[in-house]
């Protein structure tokens, strides 16, 4: 089965990803991506990705937790604000 690896305008996400895992993306202009020469980026981890995309400004910190815990107490900072704690950032 064919897989992908996926790239940023920053680095390459180490994971490969099956046609199933990705959305339509048909219908999207990645101006950006198509100067990028892919043969100079840094492989970065898919977990280190989404936290570079979410320090990066690009969606407000109310849609994605950043603790490191196992979130089973109120002093998880997602918890305690009723923030989901999201598997990409820990189990």
């Amino acid at each position: 089965m064919d897989t992908y690896r996926l790239c940023t305008t920053t680095a390459i996400i180490s994971s490969r990803f099956q046609a199933l895992d990705l959305l339509n993306l048909s219908n999207y202009n990645f101006r950006d991506l198509r100067d990028v020469d892919s043969t100079t980026l840094p492989i970065m981890a898919f977990i280190q990705a989404c936290k570079a995309y979410e320090s990066a400004g690009l969606i407000t910190p109310t849609e994605a937790c950043n603790c490191n815990g196992t979130c089973s107490t109120k002093k998880c900072g997602c918890r305690a604000a009723k923030i989901q704690c999201s598997t990409k950032y820990h189990s």
